[in-house]
């Protein structure tokens, strides 16, 4: 053991754990493949069109269909040997139906709602949480990322300091209690967009506007129109480019420099 006086100070960049979301097409798939060496828990069959290895070979499956699969896989991932860096989650809707499906499963009945109380829904948010206690032991045992993707929908959103309404973007099919988990165990919940513009064009004493695409954004802070999070000491840019090659070192490049305060 060292003395007190030899401890320096320094920084520790963990591997992040990063949640995803976009409408259908937006790229995230594509994104979460281009992180380091990969491992896909594909649980609905979205990610046939990326060369990565995935977890339902490991079981005779084209899909993961099962959560105990899931955890075996996760549990397989920290007790042996490979050479991943990524796990990659695709996608959180369907990977919460293999959750609430082992609750149904375990509480002998067909549908969660069926427990009384609410008490489903609290089951399954404990499942939930046990999953993030798990990549957390992943990041920190094996220096794994953790990348899960999800799907958008649009909702009502009135905000409660200006009472005015939005449309907001938001993940689809995850409710209060699983949104709070995501929202204090993620490091960053990345919204992948289009960042759009108003354009104008005059032409003598008329004028058109119209709204064009500067390309695709990750957008890493919460406005009224959408959910977002970036955990870090120094400010995160509200807006990442999201090439679609190499999107997962463009976006960590920004991170490195953003942490080293620069």
């Amino acid at each position: 053991m060292q003395k007190l006086s030899s401890l320096k100070s320094s920084t520790a960049l963990n591997p992040p754990i990063i949640v995803i979301y976009s409408e259908p097409g937006g790229g995230k798939t594509t994104w979460a493949a281009s992180a380091p060496n990969p491992l896909f828990i594909d649980t609905e069959k979205g990610s046939g069109f990326v060369n990565v290895a995935r977890a339902g070979d490991l079981f005779g499956k084209d899909y993961m269909d099962s959560y105990d699969d899931v955890i075996a896989t996760m549990k397989m991932l920290v007790k042996e040997e490979h050479d991943f860096k990524t796990l990659v989650i695709d996608s959180l809707s369907a990977m919460i139906n293999l959750i609430n499906d082992k609750v149904c499963d375990e509480e002998k009945v067909d549908s969660i709602g069926d427990i009384p109380y609410g008490g489903g829904y609290s089951k399954a948010k404990d499942k939930w949480l046990d999953m993030f206690k798990a990549f957390e032991v992943l990041r920190s045992k094996k220096g794994m990322i953790i990348v899960v993707t999800a799907h958008s929908e649009t909702e009502k959103f009135t905000d409660p300091k200006t009472l005015n309404s939005y449309n907001r973007y938001n993940l689809r099919g995850v409710n209060d209690k699983y949104l709070g988990v995501i929202k204090e165990r993620a490091d960053y919940i990345l919204f992948a967009n289009d960042d759009y513009v108003y354009q104008e064009k005059k032409a003598g004493f008329s004028s058109d506007t119209k709204v064009v695409s500067k390309g695709k954004k990750l957008f890493t802070k919460s406005q009224p129109s959408y959910l977002a999070k970036a955990r870090g000491r120094n400010p995160v840019p509200e807006k990442i480019d999201m090439p679609l090659e190499d999107g997962f070192k463009a976006f960590m490049d920004v991170i490195k420099k953003s942490n080293k305060g620069k």
